[in-house]
């Protein structure tokens, strides 16, 4: 029988090959597994909003106290000087009017609150000053006339929605008045320009004198 003669192979030769087979198996991308059926992505959580915490929403029930307390701490004045309104609907959102009750002053204000009761802020409507008791009249042959009848509050949304026609430039189906109330001797009167997204507040006086409009928002 022949013999069969091995041939020897290079160390050189097997290095080589060794290095080409590490790189090869470092190039290969690995497969993707497939997601099983009963994977549910992360829900997302929006961030949280400049200047109000995450849990700064509170309950509809605790309105009432949150703008109690919020306004008592803005004017300095004990809970039981603030009066509050009824909760009020404002677009997708929440709104309370409420009265504080000043040494010198009557202070109007309406706090925000988004629709999930957010509280988005409070803002002053109107400040009266307070008035002391009119001296009755002085005795003497003629007697003094009684003052005029102050005009009805149906009067005086008449004329603010009037002024905010005038102002704004706009028909008189553009200015909705919703609400109007006596704020110690005074009137107040809100309305809103929807198309716009203004909201304003008109003053009359004790005898229903035109005091002024401005913008509340």
């Amino acid at each position: 029988m022949t013999a069969v003669r091995s041939r020897r192979v290079p160390v050189r030769t097997l290095a080589a090959a060794a290095v080409f087979a590490g790189l090869l198996s470092a190039c290969q991308v690995p497969v993707a597994q497939p997601l099983p059926p009963s994977y549910q992505p992360p829900a997302y959580v929006p961030p949280p909003q400049p200047g109000y915490p995450v849990d700064s929403r509170v309950d509809r029930r605790e309105m009432r106290r949150f703008c109690r307390n919020e306004a008592a701490g803005r004017y300095g004045v004990p809970r039981d000087a603030v009066a509050l309104g009824e909760i009020e609907r404002a677009g997708s959102g929440y709104r309370l009017f409420g009265e504080v009750d000043l040494p010198r002053a009557l202070a109007t204000f309406s706090c925000r609150f988004g629709p999930r009761g957010g509280f988005d802020g409070m803002a002053e409507i109107d400040r009266r000053a307070k008035r002391g008791p009119k001296p009755g009249p002085k005795p003497g042959p003629k007697p003094v006339p009684p003052p005029p009848q102050a005009p009805s509050l149906r009067e005086m949304e008449r004329f603010c929605h009037d002024e905010a026609v005038r102002r704004y430039r706009t028909g008189a189906k553009g200015v909705t008045i919703t609400r109007s109330w006596k704020a110690g001797d005074s009137y107040v009167v809100l309305g809103t320009v929807p198309r716009q997204g203004a909201e304003f507040a008109c003053r009359f006086g004790p005898r229903g004198g035109f005091d002024g409009m401005r913008q509340t928002n």
